[in-house]
């Protein structure tokens, strides 16, 4: 990534010369620094406010994008897919037992976010981390990209997603090993 010196020095937001203040150690990553030059604190509790700033920075104008409840669920799902709203606030597939915080529906494309998000110990750095995850997975179905059923397809979906997040974040989450190694079992047995 090559970054352009006359928009901003890396240290400007330390030496507070856009009015900033240094809010830890996640401040130098793009994701920390956008949300701070939205006026959103990164390691503030999450809120349908910093949602809905956080929605229009990294989710495509045209992209459905909604907190579960019971009628965005049925609004997202169609009754084709089906989540639960586990009483954590977590999501849960009946067939995985992997938790869940966001989904983007393969057929529509809408993006669903687990209520967890906004428990008040959820951040805005972390709400935001999840958007880019689904708002990557929306560009990728719009696009046509990686789409279908076949565990190769749902993998470099995935890998992808992951990838964009880590972009903003400067960390790649540790869910992409189990999609890594899907692609490299399915290329291995590949002849």
């Amino acid at each position: 990534m090559v970054r352009n010196s006359r928009y901003m020095v890396a240290s400007d937001a330390e030496n507070e010369i856009l009015g900033l203040k240094y809010f830890g150690p996640k401040s130098k990553d793009p994701l920390s620094l956008v949300l701070m030059l939205s006026g959103l604190n990164p390691s503030a509790p999450a809120n349908m406010y910093s949602f809905s700033i956080i929605a229009s920075l990294f989710v495509p104008k045209d992209a459905w994008i909604a907190v579960g409840n019971t009628d965005t669920m049925n609004e997202w799902g169609k009754d084709y897919i089906k989540y639960d709203i586990r009483s954590d606030g977590f999501f849960s597939y009946p067939k995985s037992p992997n938790l869940v915080l966001g989904v983007t529906n393969p057929v529509s494309g809408k993006i669903i976010l687990a209520p967890i998000l906004f428990n008040g110990k959820s951040t805005n750095y972390g709400l935001a981390d999840v958007i880019i995850h689904e708002g990557k997975h929306f560009l990728n179905w719009k696009n046509g990209v990686f789409q279908g059923t076949h565990p190769m397809m749902i993998a470099l979906d995935e890998v992808s997603a992951y990838l964009a997040a880590g972009e903003w974040t400067g960390v790649i989450g540790s869910g992409i090993e189990d999609f890594i190694g899907t692609i490299v079992k399915y290329m291995l047995n590949f002849k």
